[in-house]
């Protein structure tokens, strides 16, 4: 089971806003998006605008309004995209178009500063061909990118390059026909653990133009496994490309035309519910606000309800001893209501963050007031 949740209209436009990369912890999303960027674009006759790289930082498990990364990154006249992201998320790939082409750059995150001036990429990844998409594993060893260059398969293939000890990219090895066949395979994501690899494909068992496919390395015989169908809804009769998730895979971030957007593509959350959320625990002690008073803790009983749904979640009973309770929840917003022999009713509304803001344990105590 799926579900895709828009991420709004602090990060999504009316115009083409695509291409999402995260940060295996979630900390910020950036992307591309034909919006107006700059004074000095010009709107096409689709509508759009040229494309420009857009950042959205996460501030209480919720993302801020997306801005113009800026410059060094932009250009000003909407010439660039970003196309990869570490699962670190500190080294970013960018293509620069020049005319009707481009090539591959990789920028470094400097600190408070944000990301350095982008470098162009060596003539092992950039060719005289295309080069349309890549990605880098979280310890920077090993980009694999999308190239038309000769000597594939066919069509567009993907190819990865390793880091030599003197700091440049190897020879480009062809992923093979485990993952390349005649036609076109795009956008590679190498997960942020370097075990699977996400990429869109016009072969294998597509629905209809580009799928998004996934295959796992097998360590044993270094070669990748069965390429596997991400199926719908991930996949549609339209192109589908560029899935990005989240460090324990239960999230990902995808660009899609779906009811109720925004206008044009949109980028969506996606929660895989067949893996688990990481929980918090949410542990404290019970006590009266007046000093001269005492909690008879048996006789207290404690209901927590999630607010969206307004269903109760579950019913717990402290130490009968101490007094302390615990109570485990996944991230979500919650109602927690207390009830005790001699006291006023207790409530209290509870949000249990994710992304980079999730907290595996937070301390919570409760004063109650005598009747």
């Amino acid at each position: 089971m799926l579900r895709f949740e828009n991420l709004g209209k602090t990060v999504n436009s009316a115009y083409a806003d695509y291409f999402p990369f995260i940060p295996k912890d979630e900390r910020f999303l950036v992307f591309n998006s034909k919006r107006p960027g700059s004074p000095d674009q010009e709107q096409g006759p689709d509508g759009n605008y040229p494309s420009t790289v857009f950042i959205s930082n996460v501030k209480d498990g919720q993302f801020a309004k997306a801005q113009v990364i800026g410059p060094p990154i932009t250009q000003g006249k909407g010439t660039e995209e970003v196309i990869g992201l570490s699962g670190t998320g500190d080294k970013m790939l960018l293509y620069y178009f020049k005319g009707g082409a481009g090539d591959i750059y990789m920028s470094t995150a400097d600190g408070d500063k944000g990301f350095t001036k982008a470098q162009m990429l060596g003539e092992n990844v950039n060719s005289k061909g295309h080069e349309i998409a890549a990605s880098i594993t979280s310890d920077g060893s090993a980009i694999y990118f999308a190239s038309d260059r000769p000597g594939g398969l066919g069509g567009v293939d993907i190819y990865v390059s390793r880091i030599l000890p003197n700091g440049t990219w190897g020879p480009p090895e062809n992923l093979g026909p485990e993952i390349n066949t005649s036609l076109d395979e795009d956008f590679p994501n190498i997960s942020p653990d370097g075990k699977s690899l996400y990429f869109s494909s016009k072969g294998h068992t597509s629905m209809g133009g580009y799928d998004i496919f996934k295959a796992d390395y097998d360590e044993a015989t270094h070669k990748w496994g069965t390429v596997k169908n991400m199926g719908y809804p991930i996949n549609t009769p339209e192109d589908d490309m560029n899935l990005r998730l989240s460090e324990n895979g239960r999230y990902g971030y995808i660009s899609a035309l779906r009811e109720g957007g925004y206008g044009d593509l949109d980028i969506y959350r996606v929660t895989f519910a067949d893996v688990d959320p990481e929980y918090s625990v949410i542990t404290g002690s019970i006590q009266a606000a007046d000093p001269g008073k005492k909690v008879n803790y048996p006789d207290v009983f404690i209901t927590v309800t999630d607010s969206k749904t307004q269903q109760v979640y579950g019913n717990y009973l402290p130490n009968p001893s101490s007094g302390r309770y615990v109570i485990i929840l996944p991230p979500g917003s919650y109602k927690m209501e207390l009830e005790a022999s001699g006291f006023e009713p207790y409530s209290e509304n509870i949000n249990v963050l994710d992304k980079v803001s999730f907290a595996t344990e937070v301390d919570k105590d409760i004063k109650l007031k005598a009747k």
